[in-house]
């Protein structure tokens, strides 16, 4: 089973040392996987709640 998804990283800078982040993830999942979104809904976000924190302290450092 192939699954593909369109990610767009942005990044903008903002006054001082201050960066706005963005994330935009679309994609199709079919039968039988798509029956798993909301788990993977819930862990994803958490995941990416972090990974953006951490990237957006990176870029304001």
């Amino acid at each position: 089973m192939r699954i593909s998804a369109r990610v767009i990283l942005e990044t903008e800078p903002l006054r001082g040392d201050q960066t706005k982040v963005n994330l935009v993830n679309t994609g199709i999942l079919k039968y039988p996987l798509n029956i798993m979104i909301p788990i993977f809904e819930k862990n994803f976000s958490k995941d990416m709640d972090v990974s953006l924190s951490t990237l957006k302290s990176i870029l304001e450092k």
